[in-house]
């Protein structure tokens, strides 16, 4: 999850040129911070945090693509 985090920090910083380039920074950001809190949270919840953890991070992915396609495309 963190890698991923990285690498959409990395699309947005080739994105940052052309326009609505923030839609993508705010999951680029949450996405590490939901990491750490996954490696500090107590092993007693981790599957149900994991996957909390990851429907939140496909639905903030999910939701800047849309946001990003439907800004460029109008």
């Amino acid at each position: 999850m963190t890698i991923e985090g990285v690498f959409e920090l990395l699309l947005v910083w080739q994105l940052r040129p052309g326009r609505k380039w923030s839609w993508m920074l705010f999951p680029g950001i949450i996405t590490p911070v939901l990491a750490v809190m996954l490696w500090i949270g107590s092993p007693a919840f981790g599957v149900v945090y994991l996957s909390l953890v990851i429907a939140v991070n496909f639905i903030l992915y999910g939701l800047s693509l849309m946001m990003l396609v439907w800004r460029v495309a109008s």
